[in-house]
């Protein structure tokens, strides 16, 4: 999905949300390289079983090889 996403010219980066309360949702993100970037009031409706607090997670991005060499 990312690599589809990025295909796109005009997408600079990804968001991705999830309630901080829900932990296993945050592995993914952090797992593709996105990091996390703030936390603040979720807009209603939250699920019942959040805190009503969600992480946001982005991923710039890549920047393009200079000269055909792959970045490090």
């Amino acid at each position: 999905m990312v690599t589809e996403m990025f295909a796109l010219p005009d997408v600079e980066c990804l968001e991705s949300t999830h309630d901080l309360a829900n932990t296993s949702s945050g592995v993914i993100p952090r797992r593709l390289g996105f990091t996390e970037v703030r936390r603040e009031q979720a807009t209603p409706p939250a699920a019942p079983s959040g805190c009503g607090i969600d992480v946001v997670w982005r991923l710039n991005r890549p920047t393009p090889p200079i000269n055909g060499t792959p970045a490090p």
